[in-house]
């Protein structure tokens, strides 16, 4: 455990690589929820859901 710590600490590259791929994996996670509130907020229902 100590060695990707030591990574992240010292290499500024892995740094911005790490944070880059935390950001993307956060942003496909919720997107699936914001879709689903979108459609909610535009006036769908439980079917318009089902559809997307």
């Amino acid at each position: 455990m100590r060695a990707p710590v030591e990574l992240l600490r010292t290499n500024r590259d892995y740094r911005r690589y790490a944070l880059a791929r935390l950001s993307s994996t956060i942003g496909t996670t919720v997107a699936p929820l914001g879709l689903a509130f979108a459609i909610i907020e535009a006036g769908g229902g439980a079917a318009a859901l089902g559809w997307c």
